[in-house]
């Protein structure tokens, strides 16, 4: 709702257009979750077949801080 809110006040100001408001509010959004979303399809695309989830949670076991931080690249930061 923020990304929202911040992009329509400068239209419903009247000092950019509509089309203006809508890129700027996509631009906004990929720039917020685009990196989440792509992070999450690929550990999703690796961690959905069994034989390499094995793999990958034993060969991630001895790096905790590796793990945080792929479950960091999924969740973000709040606003």
């Amino acid at each position: 709702a923020k990304l929202a809110a911040e992009a329509a006040i400068p239209f419903l100001k009247g000092t950019i257009s509509r089309d203006r408001m809508e890129k700027t509010y996509v631009r906004d959004w990929n720039a917020a979750f685009g990196m989440r979303l792509r992070a999450g399809r690929s550990l999703q695309a690796m961690f959905g077949k069994p034989a390499l989830t094995r793999i990958l949670l034993d060969g991630m076991r001895p790096f905790p801080r590796a793990v945080k931080t792929l479950i960091g690249l999924t969740h973000g930061k709040s606003f």
